[in-house]
């Protein structure tokens, strides 16, 4: 180790001869013999530390330093003149030695780099770099953000070891875990368990890191919420579908609850509902059994046991169905169902507190949008058969759902041609309008027999004409009619 280092010590200084090329001169022999003028620069010896790693030190090391002059080949050499070095790093010195050969201590944590510098008494000069590291401090484990001291487990959760070693100095040499990072840790059974983590560095620091964890009585998750299938009606039977869990149970315990309180007998996958439960919620509960194993219910969502609401009679539009029209949806009158008490005819539709909404229908399907009262028909609506559906909500009841008839198919609107003629001259001026529900469009023709006098395309149900030759008589004005209004035509007298 030590030739090696020196090797690499005398390729860094500048003009640094090897010591196989002469014998260090010591500074108390006799003043050299005058001869050649010494141009050769001094040679620095370095006795590096042993029982490091890669430069690196378990503790304060000394470097001892040897400097040597031996002259110009021929002639006397002009002696060390002066020896200093400097180190930066973890260590911040500038210092020089007494005489030609010095020790430099190296004790602060961290790499110090140190660069010597030599003078012989001709002013030759040569230099040398090292490094030395000191690192008294063990590398330092961390887990792995999802582990955490005292964590708690479930019984058979899979949850992977995890940690890392990290020295900013000589490194990591070992990092060792009695569960390897990645490798699932023990949670097979209850009971407290232990990851220990072991961890060294090059130079022998070592440490290690415990992390302990409790695994907890086994739970069941949900993988399916049970349900509640049947009509919830007085003598209507309800079934429960159970839940399904992971793991599987052993077995699974069946519960119904009234508003939340158990009910006593009711321990099957089946209810039959009482009248007791009229205006009240049925929920049901499956709960696993398994040993080692904490049983917590699965609840299903509550139904309500409501009442019904009766209509007197069927739901009915009136208006005409046509387009521009309006149709106008008519509510019967409606109350409570009890099938014990005679019926008594409802007195209004609607009672304080319900909510009535209305769905319009074309052959049937819902119409997007078409959620009042009333309804006008469209062109989409031509030739279709319209009716509405009526939902009647009061508060602990079934909503009373009723559909109307279906309307005659839907017919364009009907329109009415309004003219009038002023003469100007050898011309007449027709002013022609046509009004429907809807604004019409497409053209006007103004006959006399079978003459045409002129066309003329309507803009907002308007149109002006001008006929040549100021005519007198009776002319006819007809509207051709368009894909939502229907044709149309008026008889003028000109004068």
């Amino acid at each position: 180790m030590r030739s090696r280092i020196l090797g690499a010590l005398t390729a860094a200084a500048l003009l640094v001869a090897t010591p196989a090329m002469a014998q260090p001169v010591d500074p108390e022999d006799p003043d050299p013999t005058p001869g050649p003028i010494d141009r050769t620069p001094p040679v620095i010896h370095i006795d590096y530390p042993t029982g490091g790693v890669d430069g690196w030190f378990p503790g304060p090391r000394t470097v001892p330093v040897l400097v040597s002059d031996q002259g110009t080949a021929g002639g006397a050499s002009s002696g060390v003149g002066q020896v200093s070095y400097k180190m930066t790093g973890a260590t911040e010195i500038e210092d020089m030695f007494e005489g030609h050969r010095g020790s430099i201590p190296v004790s602060n944590e961290g790499s110090t780099q140190i660069d010597i510098t030599a003078v012989d008494g001709n002013g030759n000069r040569a230099e040398a770099r090292i490094w030395v590291g000191i690192d008294r401090v063990a590398p330092t484990i961390t887990f792995a953000p999802h582990l955490a001291h005292g964590a708690e487990y479930a019984l058979g959760q899979r949850v992977l070891s995890g940690f890392t070693c990290w020295d900013g100095h000589s490194g990591v040499s070992t990092c060792n875990g009695n569960v390897a990072a990645g490798a699932p840790l023990d949670t097979s059974t209850p009971g407290t368990r232990t990851l220990i983590v072991t961890t060294t560095d090059p130079v022998g620091n070592a440490r290690q890191a415990t992390l302990t964890y409790h695994v907890q009585q086994g739970t069941f998750s949900v993988q399916q919420p049970p349900a509640i299938s049947g009509t919830p009606r007085v003598g209507e039977v309800l079934t429960a579908t159970p839940a399904v869990f992971s793991p599987e149970p052993s077995r699974i315990e069946h519960r119904w609850y009234r508003d939340g309180v158990l009910v006593p007998d009711a321990d099957a996958a089946t209810y039959t509902v009482r009248p007791g439960d009229i205006g009240r919620t049925i929920h049901y509960a499956s709960v696993p059994h398994r040993t080692h194993h904490t049983s917590a219910p699965a609840t299903s969502s509550p139904v309500t046991i409501a009442r019904q609401l009766l209509a007197d009679g069927p739901a009915r539009v009136t208006g005409k169905a046509r387009i521009g029209g309006t149709l106008t949806a008519v509510v019967p009158a409606y109350d409570e169902f009890l099938p014990e008490v005679p019926r008594v005819p409802a007195q209004r539709p609607i009672a304080p507190g319900d909510t009535v909404t209305y769905q319009w229908l074309r052959a049937g399907r819902p119409i997007p949008g078409a959620t009042g009262a009333s309804y006008r028909p469209g062109r989409s609506d031509l030739g279709g058969r319209l009716s509405v559906r009526i939902q009647a909500e009061r508060p602990g009841f079934e909503p009373l759902i009723l559909t109307s008839a279906a309307t005659s198919a839907v017919a364009k609107a009907p329109a009415r041609v309004v003219a009038r003629g002023k003469k100007r001259g050898s011309k007449v001026k027709l002013s022609v309008t046509v009004k429907a529900a809807v604004t019409p469009t497409g053209t006007v023709v103004v006959k006399r027999g079978k003459t045409v006098l002129g066309k003329a395309k309507l803009r907002r149900g308007k149109a002006t004409l001008t006929l040549r030759g100021a005519p007198r008589g009776k002319v006819a004005v007809r509207y051709a009619g368009s894909a939502t209004v229907r044709k149309g035509a008026v008889t003028v007298k000109l004068r």
